[in-house]
């Protein structure tokens, strides 16, 4: 019943939304990915929103979402101090995927924003990336929709995507697009990156669960990536540095000076 109600309304919306930019569909993904390309154990899971407008795609992580609205919650209504923030941590899911991509189809531009500390939002604004698929005729059931097999070696990585043609709609989660049918599950061919849809609806959640980073400072391409390793690598350094603030060590979170850096492993490898 769920699968008639959404080809239905997918089929309305595009038939009676032409002049706004309404949401057409939301689609949840279950996000899993190697933080170090060398350990199999390093895995890291997310839970990344996916939303379909007629004109633009928005994707950003539900648990970052839900944390920072925690955080701010704790902080404001709770009177939490900075102890009994630490102490909570797990509740902020301060691990999760702090990049939100809007994609605006209409002027074909991308727009990468990252709030890399409170302190801290970041964004630049790029052309979108054209990806060239290769159809293939093997097909899968992926939540009860006929899914065809696609290829693409994007952003140096070699990739396999499942679409459902039955869902007309030409998007996918993070910078996947182009396809006859939405990308449903879509993986590197070495699996240390993998996105798998778990839900799709017209509404998924609460139209004010997701919110927008503020005060975002523009920048280069190039810049935001090489802060983005920064504070991946050392972390302690990164908030000391972009903050002026001394983080107080303790044993599980000593600052790597002398040491190894530690292990990034980001998704796009290009320049």
């Amino acid at each position: 019943f769920m699968k008639i109600t959404i080809l239905i309304f997918i089929l309305f919306a595009y038939n009676t939304l032409l002049a706004s930019d309404s949401t057409l569909l939301e689609c949840k993904y279950a996000y899993t990915k190697l933080k170090d390309s060398t350990n199999k154990d390093s895995k890291l899971e997310d839970i990344m929103m996916l939303v379909i407008n007629k004109r633009s795609t928005l994707f950003y992580s539900y648990l970052k979402q839900l944390g920072n609205r925690n955080l701010e919650r704790d902080v404001m209504k709770n009177n939490f101090t900075s102890e009994q923030v630490v102490n909570n941590r797990g509740n902020y899911f301060t691990r999760s995927e702090t990049e939100v991509i809007t994609k605006d189809n209409l002027n074909k531009t991308i727009t990468f924003s990252d709030e890399l500390t409170k302190e801290n939002c970041y964004e630049y604004t790029d052309t979108i990336a054209k990806i060239n698929w290769k159809l293939e005729k093997d097909t899968m059931t992926i939540m009860g929709y006929s899914c065809q097999k696609a290829t693409c070696n994007f952003k140096g990585r070699n990739y396999i995507a499942w679409f459902a043609n039955e869902i007309n709609i030409p998007e996918g989660p993070w910078l996947f697009y182009g396809l006859p049918g939405l990308i449903l599950k879509v993986s590197d061919d070495k699996m240390q990156f993998i996105f798998e849809c778990t839900a799709l609806a017209p509404k998924l959640y609460d139209s004010k669960h997701y919110k927008e980073y503020n005060n975002c400072k523009s920048v280069k391409k190039t810049a935001l990536r090489e802060l983005k390793r920064f504070k991946a690598q050392d972390p302690i350094h990164f908030m000391e540095t972009t903050t002026g603030k001394t983080v107080t060590q303790t044993a599980g979170n000593n600052s790597i000076y002398g040491n190894s850096l530690k292990p990034y492993n980001p998704i796009d490898l290009t320049p």
